[in-house]
């Protein structure tokens, strides 16, 4: 009697219980692996700063730099001194008389060296195009410095969304580590079921 209880009872309730349990998880297992694996492939994005940004962000704004103030030592090392020489002479070249060649060097090097290595290239390449569709007047200098604050927001913004997936993809990884888990288990658990029920079908 005890016996035919577990068989028609036990047995087929433990296996319902059991395919609850597996049959979402399995759900999971998918949807944590795509998680895990759209976070690897998709990446950070490049900054970008568009020159009709700079001009809306430009509206009422005053000239920032003072074009004619003595130079500033930036303490800089003498590696950083040789590096991106070649694009910061292209971007004074577009001011031309509108901004002291020494300072502005130093700015520009000061700016760039303070950009992640990363995105120094794409950095200096967004510049270089804003500052070649402005118009050559006296607003140069506005339209650097407004391309320098939006790419800082916009990069600011980049990093933090970065972080986020960062974290969705760690948890990510518990969930597809649990889901796994008790994917492993229960279906072990249904093994074992039949086994059992097996046995005690032969021994009888």
């Amino acid at each position: 009697m005890i016996e035919r209880i577990e068989k028609n009872i036990f047995f087929r309730f433990t296996r319902i219980f059991a395919w609850l349990i597996i049959a979402p998880a399995f759900l999971v297992l998918a949807y944590s692996g795509y998680k895990v694996l759209t976070g690897f492939v998709t990446g950070s994005e490049a900054v970008k700063v568009t020159y009709e940004e700079i001009k809306e962000a430009m509206e009422g704004s005053k000239n920032p730099w003072d074009v004619k103030g003595e130079s500033q030592s930036f303490g800089q090392s003498e590696k950083d001194q040789k590096r991106y020489t070649k694009e910061i002479n292209e971007i004074l070249d577009i001011f031309g008389n509108k901004l002291d060649r020494e300072k502005g060097e130093q700015v520009f090097r000061t700016v760039i060296m303070k950009t992640d290595e990363k995105d120094r290239k794409q950095f200096i390449k967004g510049l270089i195009s804003a500052l070649k569709k402005a118009p050559n007047d006296d607003r140069l200098p506005n339209v650097a410095d407004t391309y320098i604050s939006l790419w800082e927001v916009k990069k600011t913004a980049r990093d933090m969304e970065a972080a986020s997936k960062k974290a969705d993809k760690i948890v990510s990884l518990w969930i597809l580590a649990g889901a796994f888990a008790a994917i492993s288990v229960f279906s072990l658990l249904l093994v074992m079921l039949a086994i059992e029920k097996n046995t005690r079908y032969k021994m009888t």
